[in-house]
């Protein structure tokens, strides 16, 4: 039982290792421009800087929330071997992130 859990969980963080780096790089990124805004641009800028840095993170989470719904359909579907739906769901989550 206890093997079964540290593979298990050895499995969970090597796949999450991807995301958290993505996570982290989009934050950073945003700490950036507000660092590099506020010194060179002022304090007017710095405010329309973090709200745009906002609203750009709230799409994006509407967008990744998105997928992983088409994901977890796409899971399903394999499981159930129904070649059709999952070529189906992979064609629907394609057109939904290049919206």
């Amino acid at each position: 039982m206890l093997t079964n859990f540290r593979t298990e969980l050895s499995d969970t963080i090597r796949l999450s290792v991807p995301i958290i780096i993505a996570q982290l790089g989009v934050v950073l990124m945003g700490v950036t421009d507000n660092l590099f805004v506020g010194r060179l641009l002022g304090a007017v800028s710095l405010g329309a800087a973090g709200l745009a840095n906002s609203l750009s993170f709230l799409m994006s989470s509407i967008g990744v929330g998105g997928l992983t719904v088409v994901a977890a359909l796409v899971s399903k579907a394999y499981h159930q071997q129904d070649a059709a739906s999952v070529n189906r769901l992979f064609r629907a989550g394609l057109r939904w992130a290049s919206c």
